[in-house]
């Protein structure tokens, strides 16, 4: 005799208790809730149904509209805690999400609870630093969309939950908008996507130019005189980007030599020393050979060219790995023996990455005699900054209030 049953025509339970977190990973949402039976509140379901969408899911028309999503797991027994990770959701943003369970005879659940969920996105956190001193700055905006945080007392910050498809990252002082802050802002351009995000911020100082004498092309703007000492303003097919050395102290060549009864061996040490006091740094180490060393010096007693620095080495990143100074002991325009201390202290200049100021009140003024022989206000402000700056960065990204 064959028995023929009726099919199930009690549906599973509704899934009432559905909550939901941000995920681990950016797109993601953790849910969780406890699993219904068969039949009501007893047995176990065949099959769960999640769907989401940008609006309340709350009626059977909104649950058809809604979007499917995969990965649901496989039902538990009854009263079972269950969860499931949903991926590929819009990074930082809001989902509405429910649920249905089904049993072998596709009975679907009533509708349960809809649930409003964070989507996780990525977090970016580090400090906001004076470059110059290289001490904390409290109070620093730091904003990636419409997330923002300020920088505690030591500069720290924490951007929680930020798009992944955020394009910049921004660091202000200044609290109202269109008010001088006492640094440049920076916009940072979104780095490489990982969840957690590094990202520390150097404020270069607001800092008036007090060396400066008339006429001032650089308008008393430090900004401009920075990026004219670095050749990064961008103008006239210069970069924006500077690539200084890797590393600090640079090691120096500096060979015995007298001329004329003059130790320019000790007019070189006194030039390092200078530059080392102005900016209370360990920026050069003299060497005895001068394999390996990152700046030699040369003495040329036969020609009648301007003293000067040249690289003669790059690093495989365009950082420099050698520079050669020349002194020409013949140069009547600034003869060493009469300017040794100034000629030794400018060039050096030259070999810790600075150009030439279009200012007679600076040391490392060009086409002409410098009027002052010891590093300058603004320029030891300046060396200060790119002694503690990352080795490459484009100051395209340093923006005037």
């Amino acid at each position: 005799m064959n028995v023929i049953g009726f099919p199930d025509t009690i549906p599973p339970a509704a899934i009432a208790d559905l909550s939901g977190s941000p995920g681990d990973l950016d797109g993601t949402i953790r849910l969780e809730w406890t699993a219904p039976g068969d039949d009501g509140t007893e047995g176990r379901a065949a099959a769960y149904i999640v769907r989401t969408s940008i609006y309340p899911i709350v009626t059977e028309e909104d649950w058809r509209q809604a979007e499917g999503k995969i990965g649901e797991p496989v039902p538990s027994v009854a009263g079972t805690r269950e969860q499931m990770t949903i991926r590929n959701l819009v990074s930082a943003g809001y989902v509405f999400v429910t649920m249905r369970a089904a049993d072998d005879f596709f009975n679907l659940s009533p509708l349960g609870n809809c649930v409003k969920v964070a989507v996780r996105g990525i977090d970016i956190g580090g400090r906001v630093r004076d470059a110059r001193t290289g001490e904390g700055l409290p109070g620093v905006v730091v904003a990636s969309g419409i997330r923002s945080a300020v920088s505690a007392a030591d500069g720290s910050y924490f951007l929680e939950n930020v798009p992944s498809y955020a394009t910049a990252v921004t660091a202000r002082d200044e609290l109202v908008s269109g008010q001088p802050g006492a640094y440049y802002d920076i916009a940072m351009p979104m780095p490489k996507i990982t969840q957690y995000i590094p990202l520390d911020f150097d404020m270069i100082g607001v800092f008036g130019l007090v060396n400066t004498v008339p006429p001032d092309q650089y308008q008393g703007r430090f900004i401009l005189f920075y990026k004219g000492m670095t050749k990064t303003a961008g103008d006239y097919g210069y970069p924006t980007v500077y690539r200084g050395w890797n590393h600090w102290p640079v090691t120096v060549y500096n060979p015995p030599f007298v001329w004329r009864g003059l130790d320019l061996q000790a007019a070189a040490t006194g030039a390092l020393a200078d530059w080392e006091t102005s900016i209370g740094a360990d920026l050069f180490v003299e060497v005895e050979l001068p394999e390996g060393a990152d700046m030699v010096i040369h003495y040329d007693t036969v020609s009648d060219y301007r003293h000067h620095v040249s690289t003669t080495e790059y690093n495989s990143d365009g950082t420099p790995k050698l520079r050669e100074l020349w002194i020409y002991t013949r140069n009547t325009e600034v003869p060493i023996s009469i300017y040794a201390h100034m000629v030794f202290t400018h060039e050096l200049g030259h070999v810790i990455g600075l150009e030439h100021s279009r200012n007679v009140g600076h040391l490392m003024v060009g086409l002409t005699t410098p009027q002052v022989h010891h590093p300058t206000t603004d320029e030891i402000n300046l060396v200060k900054c790119l002694y503690r700056y990352k080795n490459i960065f484009d100051y395209s990204w340093v923006l005037e209030e």
